[in-house]
């Protein structure tokens, strides 16, 4: 949670500052980067919790 925290922040920041500037372009690469980052989160969080289940229903079924 605090690494998700922290990389929005930077991305925040990097967004406001590029924008300042006026860098159109630094601000695509920033939000690109930030969904590329989102992307790897999600699949992370999905295959963990997959990965649950199955363990779970795995081993209840051998203990019934």
């Amino acid at each position: 949670m605090a690494v998700t925290a922290s990389v929005t922040g930077i991305c925040v920041a990097g967004v406001l500052l590029c924008a300042l500037i006026g860098g159109a372009e630094e601000v695509e690469l920033v939000v690109k980067a930030y969904i590329n980052y989102a992307i790897v989160v999600f699949a992370a969080y999905s295959g963990n919790s997959a990965v649950e289940k199955w363990l779970v229903r795995k081993y209840n079924d051998r203990e019934e």
